[in-house]
């Protein structure tokens, strides 16, 4: 029924329309379609608990190596008022900025994962080849980096979704 609910307050999100109680009862609309039609019954904490759920968390990320390799920095900010944890900052010994942008990634997955949230993710990342590879559009020929890629897949398990896209560079938060 979960799922139901869920799959059906996120048809009526992407057509623009929202869910919101009825006063004369236990009953709910979701766009022009109340609960009860679909055979549910209102349940406040539940609603509360999938608005939350489909509440993107948006997740800045960056990385860079000085003399590549060499010494570098991970790096990663939130951009949301409501969330405790705003950003993190990692030192590297030594990597590639390519490893270092991947480091980003981890420590912000790594960092989330201990508040047990269960908000969909969209992390911004101004490396190309760092959002290709994690979407899947692009191959890893490197050992290291494939390394990296399995770490940060083994940790987007214990999030509801996660999403990657690009930005510039001049966008980037965590810059």
């Amino acid at each position: 029924m979960i799922k139901l609910l869920k799959d059906e307050f996120i048809g009526v999100l992407e057509r623009g329309n929202f869910a919101f109680p009825l006063e004369d009862g236990p009953d709910f609309r979701i766009g022009n379609t109340t609960s009860s039609q679909i055979g549910l019954k209102y349940n406040r904490k539940l609603v509360q608990i999938i608005i939350q759920e489909l509440d993107i968390l948006t997740i800045f990320t960056d990385g860079s190596a000085q003399g590549n390799p060499g010494p570098g920095n991970a790096k990663y900010f939130i951009d949301d008022k409501s969330f405790e944890l705003i950003e993190g900052y990692k030192r590297l010994d030594n990597s590639t900025n390519n490893q270092a942008e991947y480091e980003g990634v981890i420590l912000a997955l790594t960092d989330l994962l201990k508040t047990k949230i269960k908000r969909p993710l969209e992390i911004l990342c101004d490396s190309k080849l760092i959002v290709n590879q994690l979407t899947g559009k692009y191959k890893i020929k490197d050992k290291e980096l494939q390394k990296l890629h399995t770490k940060v897949k083994n940790l987007e398990k214990n999030f509801s979704s996660v999403k990657y896209k690009w930005i510039p560079r001049d966008l980037n938060k965590a810059h």
